[in-house]
């Protein structure tokens, strides 16, 4: 418990109370293994009053944690502990996500709207009531935040390649239009050449030596030009 203090072998009780009384046992080993041990009863004399005091400390947490408010309470007869939120002093009681214990204040799930001033007060009717005032901080847990940004990142990156991927292969598999060869006009000779050849020979499969002038094709303009000139 906070209230207790042991330190080089003396146990001190900042502020004795009604659930202090009782028996303390102190035990002490040496480096030969042996033990010792002494007993101390404790009792606590009624009518001896303490009026009350109390501290409070401010409280950082992570958002949608749980908050655990305790002050530290004195005095006797055992102070009663009120807790209030704010300047104005709403009072808080037990119920929804809050949670009261007497010194103890517990917050479920702590959201933004439960950051602020919290103030505590005991009073046992002696002397005046004591007041103690704490503030709470919500933070956002930067781990997660990270994380989250670091994971964006990495899918934005995946896609980024994905898509890099299929404008490629697309480009690989995107023909080029190459315009179909046509084949090159015959000079005069060669066709004269052909000419005599038909002559003393079949034919060949496919060419017709003396075409008429309709059959001439229409972009042959040098075979028209040839054709007028026999005739005349």
């Amino acid at each position: 418990k906070q209230w207790y203090n042991a330190e080089y072998g003396v146990l001190r009780v900042i502020a004795a109370r009604e659930s202090d009384v009782g028996t303390l046992i102190c035990r002490a080993v040496n480096q030969k293994v042996d033990t010792y041990t002494a007993q101390l009863d404790i009792d606590f004399v009624v009518g001896h009053e303490i009026a009350p005091s109390i501290t409070l400390s401010d409280i950082s947490i992570q958002l949608n944690s749980e908050i655990t408010v305790e002050a530290v309470v004195y005095g006797y007869p055992t102070p009663n502990v009120t807790w209030f939120k704010g300047e104005d002093r709403v009072p808080i009681r037990t119920g929804g996500r809050y949670t009261v214990q007497s010194a103890m204040l517990i917050i479920d799930e702590a959201q933004s709207s439960d950051q602020g001033l919290y103030i505590v007060m005991a009073s046992n009717g002696v002397g005046e009531d004591a007041f103690a005032n704490a503030t709470i901080s919500i933070g956002v847990n930067t781990t997660l935040l990270v994380g989250s940004a670091g994971g964006i990142c990495g899918l934005f990156l995946v896609l980024s390649i994905l898509i890099l991927l299929y404008i490629l292969f697309r480009q690989k598999q995107k023909k080029e239009y190459v315009p179909p060869l046509t084949a090159p006009t015959p000079s005069e000779q060669e066709i004269e050449k052909r000419i005599r050849m038909s002559r003393n020979s079949a034919s060949p499969v496919g060419f017709n030596p003396k075409p008429g002038l309709g059959e001439i094709p229409k972009q042959s303009v040098y075979l028209r030009k040839l054709k007028s000139k026999k005739t005349k």
